[in-house]
């Protein structure tokens, strides 16, 4: 069996904001990395219900093969105390398909979680 050439994004699945004050804004960075040999697109998905209180930037892209960069995610502390969770959605999708939307191109779409922490 041949192995396809294809883009594998990966990153933390836990970005822990630590203590953030009630409507302040904190920044960190997700450190993407494609560890496949060929370039591939990512798409970040905020839930509607916080995207008034999480922002990527920038929220897709392109990363070439065996390359690496930095997303800033910034969390705008809601006015409530307690603990906040959000999971986003890092949709992958790998550039190999030449523009064919067949489904052996569907089967290279991928779908990473990563859950944002913080107590506010």
């Amino acid at each position: 069996v041949a192995n396809v050439p294809c883009a594998d994004i990966v990153c933390d699945t836990v970005l822990d904001f630590k203590a953030v004050p009630v409507q302040q804004q904190h920044s960190k960075p997700l450190r993407l990395r494609n560890i496949g040999c060929v370039a591939g697109k990512f798409r970040f998905e905020v839930p509607s219900e916080h995207q008034q209180s999480v922002c990527i930037t920038p929220s897709e892209g392109e990363l070439d093969g065996n390359a690496e960069r930095d997303v800033q995610v910034t969390l705008t502390a809601p006015d409530t105390v307690g603990i906040f969770r959000c999971s986003l959605s890092l949709l992958i999708d790998d550039d190999n398909n030449n523009g064919n939307d067949d489904a052996s191109a569907s089967a290279r779409r991928r779908m990473h979680s990563i859950d944002v922490l913080s107590n506010i």
